[in-house]
């Protein structure tokens, strides 16, 4: 191909990448990872900060990417980690496309495919064009070692994925496990051959994936084995049931999944049947069509393991009423993250494959109008996502604030410019940037979740301390409150005492004045809990 058109393509599928995952900073996650990766790196950020003083599960991505974190701001660390991944996988992505369907522009029609299908057909929430965190670096790797394989470069795809599982165990482990097994069926089926160089490498990814392994199963070592099953079930049933748990699922998203699948089905099917063709000219034309041969077998299978994943995340998840220690034990790894990438990147592929098929045969086929109805949907999806950047939509991780997104800004910066570096607060539970915007330091919110089960346990003792009360007419009842200045001035002191914060931010809405405010906003306020005992509190 000419190299001028191939990075073309690349600089095309870079622009839909782009405009797919290019919302303001912080996006989702990024808060979190970034913040960890500033105070591995710097002491003095946030120190009081509840979530950056647990242990680290993605060791790999703060010690390769946090340096960063010295040399420029938070948002243009994220930026600068987007752009650079995003290129990555643009470049990658153009070379798989390439191999499985050798036509100019298929690449992007490939691509824009993929990013319709993955956002509107994913049922777990799994994303790849999001934040700047550590699974975005594992995808990266996860593309070039999908092409290494569809180049029939299998002992290389081992290495590249053992990396890709060194960024994130789950994404790349998930994705390890599948390519595995795809290999096993494609020598049973006979689509390859067995080679000692295709597995002599397997040892080595395993060997490279370890520095991302070990801190994740130190997590919890030596935690009591009830502490630890108890932050499974809080993990797996309270916290993120809406990644683990399938009868959490929206049902209009389990719907479109599983249309995806029996579309996916279908073209495997009509892609076995077209192969027989193929065979009888396959000496005619070659090692092309025989690597074409291997990438869609290996496709096909990929898909249809992670549908097999999926299946069995189902049957787990409905099982897990008959012993839910047991299975959460079993949940709590993602069953469902695998099944909401591979499936509408393998169709994507296999979709443009037939379409290769469909104008080398002249067969007329339904997936030529498919495909033209699901670009139509990607440019759709593009175009309001244009609209979102110009006019500056606030970050998705904002949550609560981002009806008062300018609001929200001007309190945390002059929190960042009157307040100790050390100062700890107290927030309104569904905030998510506050740090971010004013490097101090919370108690606890309820995005954040520590990954080791102390922790964990640690965080909810904290979200319900914090933001439930008893009903005054239940003995038993409490219900979430998610703002703080309703509570007594005395209870609040307390809650200042017992978790060292000095202050508290609140919205307007339930504002009270019978604690002492240091700051108002036309939407927030900020109570200095410390001085409670030198106001003349009417109320008590």
């Amino acid at each position: 191909m000419n190299p001028k058109k191939r990075w073309l393509e690349i600089l095309l599928i870079f622009v839909l990448f782009f405009l797919e995952g290019a919302y303001l900073v912080p996006d989702v996650n990024e808060a979190h990872y970034l913040g960890k990766a500033a105070r591995f790196w710097n002491e003095s950020y946030a120190p009081g900060d509840f979530l950056l003083s647990t242990p680290d599960a993605h060791g790999v991505f703060v010690w390769t990417f946090g340096w960063l974190t010295t040399l420029l701001p938070l948002p243009a660390c994220a930026w600068t980690g987007r752009i650079v991944c995003w290129f990555a996988m643009a470049f990658f992505w153009q070379r798989l496309s390439w191999n499985v369907a050798p036509r100019q522009w298929f690449a992007v029609l490939s691509a824009g495919t993929f990013v319709c299908l993955q956002s509107y057909c994913q049922m777990a929430g799994e994303w790849v064009f999001g934040g700047m965190e550590a699974k975005t670096i594992s995808y990266v790797f996860i593309f070039w070692g999908l092409e290494r394989i569809t180049a029939q470069k299998w002992g290389q795809a081992w290495i590249v994925l053992g990396i890709a599982s060194m960024f994130h165990v789950l994404a790349g482990g998930w994705t390890v496990l599948a390519a595995m097994i795809s290999y096993a069926l494609c020598l049973i089926t006979k689509q390859i051959a067995f080679r000692w160089k295709d597995v002599l490498t397997l040892p080595v990814g395993g060997l490279l994936s370890l520095p991302g392994l070990i801190p994740s199963l130190l997590l919890n070592h030596g935690a009591e084995p009830e502490i630890v099953k108890t932050a499974e079930r809080l993990y797996v049933y309270n916290r993120l049931p809406h990644h683990l748990l399938f009868q959490a699922f929206p049902y209009n998203l389990i719907l479109r999944f599983i249309i995806l699948c029996v579309v996916c089905i279908v073209t495997i099917l009509i892609l076995l049947w077209i192969s027989r063709y193929e065979k009888k000219q396959e000496s005619e034309q070659g090692d092309e069509s025989k690597q074409l041969r291997t990438a869609r077998a290996f496709l096909c299978f990929y898909a249809l393991t992670a549908m097999g994943i999926a299946s069995i995340g189902a049957v787990l998840s409905y099982w897990s009423k008959s012993n839910p220690d047991f299975y959460a034990s079993l949940l709590r790894f993602y069953w469902f993250r695998l099944s909401d990438v591979a499936v509408p990147l393998a169709f994507s592929l296999l979709a443009c494959l037939l379409l290769f098929y469909t104008k080398r045969y002249r067969l007329t086929s339904c997936f030529v109008i498919l495909l033209i109805l699901i670009s139509f949907c990607g440019v759709t999806d593009v175009y309001n996502n244009i609209v979102r950047l110009a006019r500056r939509d606030p970050p998705r991780q904002c949550a609560m604030a981002r009806i008062n997104y300018s609001q929200w800004i001007d309190v945390c910066k002059w929190i960042n410019k009157n307040t100790p570096q050390d100062a700890v607060f107290i927030v309104p539970k569904k905030t998510r940037t506050f740090t971010w915007y004013s490097h101090r330091g919370t108690v606890a919110n309820w995005k954040d979740v520590p990954q080791d089960a102390a922790g964990l346990i640690e965080w909810r003792n904290r979200i319900y301390y914090l933001y439930t009360y008893k009903v005054p007419s239940s003995q038993n009842r409490y219900i979430w409150d998610d703002c703080l200045a309703r509570r007594t001035p005395q209870k609040l002191k307390q809650l200042g005492e017992k978790y060292g914060a000095d202050y508290m931010v609140a919205p307007n809405s339930r504002r009270t004045d019978a604690l002492p405010v240091v700051y108002r906003n036309r939407k927030f306020t900020v109570y200095k809990l410390s001085d409670i005992d030198s106001q003349e509190i009417s109320s008590e």
